[in-house]
């Protein structure tokens, strides 16, 4: 089971925008507190049940991390938008962004 959550999330950031971003802030950290409850398996015992349950869980914790930190660096209001794909709309005004691009294999021979 943890081998299909490992693959899945590895083709997941393959398809993540790493540069100029905040995402791979977002991963590392992630990661890292993942990591704390595995490697330092004491350190919520302190801490109430509700918040043992999910910081003594790798996965939960880690989870939770990303999703935090994703609603902090993407969609909270006033914050822009960074890239220089970023075109204005002479229509609207508004910004359009344009879909990160595929790169192919070369072809063999």
């Amino acid at each position: 089971m943890f081998a299909t959550v490992t693959a899945v999330g590895i083709n997941t950031l393959r398809k993540v925008e790493f540069e100029g971003t905040s995402n791979p802030l977002i991963v590392a950290v992630s990661i890292g507190i993942g990591i704390l409850s595995v490697a330092a398996s004491t350190i919520y015992h302190a801490f109430p049940t509700r918040v043992q349950i999910i910081g003594g869980s790798a996965i939960g914790s880690a989870t939770l991390a990303a999703f935090l930190l994703n609603l902090l660096f993407h969609h909270t209001p006033g914050r822009k938008k960074p890239g220089p794909e970023s075109e204005p709309d002479p229509v609207k005004g508004a910004a359009l962004v344009t879909p990160r691009r595929r790169r192919r294999p070369a072809p063999p021979g």
